[in-house]
């Protein structure tokens, strides 16, 4: 069987399903000091302490982590990565605030041998498909067979029937540093270390919602059509 294969874009709008942040737990110590019993501990504490905000197993993925150290440094690293999602951006922020008040409750000492800090990275939005694909796979076709027919006319056959519509699935990444977002603060990631009487635990505002905003997605669709002899 003869055919013509056309690989056409269907956009569609998007809403947001949810907000998603990556939380980074460092522990640093000296060369002969061991960081990672108490990465771990932390890790523990700061799970417990976003279920307490009101994020549910769901909401809290592992994220991966890292350890670090030059044979040359004097210092040593841990790191754990742990992505939060909710729906609620007041939800998220709540959990935000109830680290920070984790990390606040027991400052060390400017010379301690642990140094321990926590980053929240860059707020992105989830965003949701929320066209029919019907609609979706109406405009794919509708925008190849245009491109269908020019490519049969200048081949010197004629356009036949469709004969299969595949959608083309494209691999989404997880990973919040290779994704453009906004951020919750001013210019950078929210970053926060232990230090004593510099910060109070402070009291949680309520977050103001702005209404759900929406954007466009493409979908991508390979129209196959078969083709056939120009009548004579």
């Amino acid at each position: 069987m003869r055919f013509i294969e056309v690989l056409a874009n269907a956009r569609v709008e998007r809403e947001i399903e949810a907000f998603e942040s990556t939380l980074e737990l460092s522990v640093m110590a000296g060369r002969k000091t061991s960081c990672m019993d108490e990465s771990l501990n932390l890790r523990k504490e700061t799970i417990a302490a976003l279920k307490n905000a009101g994020l549910s197993d769901a909401d809290i993925r592992e994220g991966g982590g890292q350890a670090s150290q030059n044979v040359w440094s004097y210092s040593k690293s841990i790191t754990h990565f742990i992505i939060v999602r909710n729906a609620s951006m007041d939800l998220l922020l709540s959990a935000m605030a109830a680290v920070e008040h984790l990390f606040t409750a027991a400052p060390q000492p400017y010379f301690s041998r642990l140094k321990k800090h926590y980053t929240f990275h860059n707020t992105i939005p989830v965003y949701a498909v929320s066209a029919s694909p019907d609609d979706a796979i109406r405009d794919a076709i509708r925008r190849s067979r245009t491109t269908a027919e020019l490519i049969a006319g200048e081949s010197g056959v004629r356009l036949g029937n469709l004969i299969a519509v595949r959608e083309c699935m494209t691999k989404q990444t997880h990973d919040a540093y290779q994704r453009s977002g906004f951020d919750i603060s001013d210019a950078s990631d929210v970053i926060a270390e232990f230090c004593a009487d510099e910060m109070e635990p402070a009291a949680i505002t309520t977050y103001g919602n702005l209404p759900p905003a929406t954007g466009k997605a493409v979908r991508r669709f390979l129209v196959r059509y078969s083709i056939e002899d120009p009548e004579s």
